[in-house]
């Protein structure tokens, strides 16, 4: 299967994992939350939303469960980049 030229949505995710394409996926800290790429072969594929635009999560529990559930277990995560919890005005959690 071919993925996309540049992107890659939900239903053809769905369709390269089935196939056994997908080689890895990172989830990645953004200033909106949570973003996900996928990984083929040696190409990188940000997941977009419906609506278009980086598909983002508040959480990252939440893109976790989102993987999981498409069956993708293993993930790198990338937490360098400031993420929504760390915007001015709003305090980090601690735990």
């Amino acid at each position: 299967m071919n993925p996309p030229s540049d992107t890659v949505d939900h239903a053809t995710l769905q369709r390269m994992n089935a196939t056994g394409v997908v080689t890895g996926a990172l989830l990645v800290a953004e200033p909106d939350g949570w973003a996900c790429v996928i990984q083929v072969r040696r190409t990188h594929y940000p997941l977009v939303a419906k609506r278009g635009g980086v598909r983002h999560w508040s959480k990252m529990e939440s893109a976790t469960r989102y993987l999981r559930q498409l069956g993708i277990t293993e993930f790198r995560v990338d937490a360098r980049r400031p993420h929504s919890a760390a915007r001015p005005g709003r305090m980090p959690a601690h735990g």
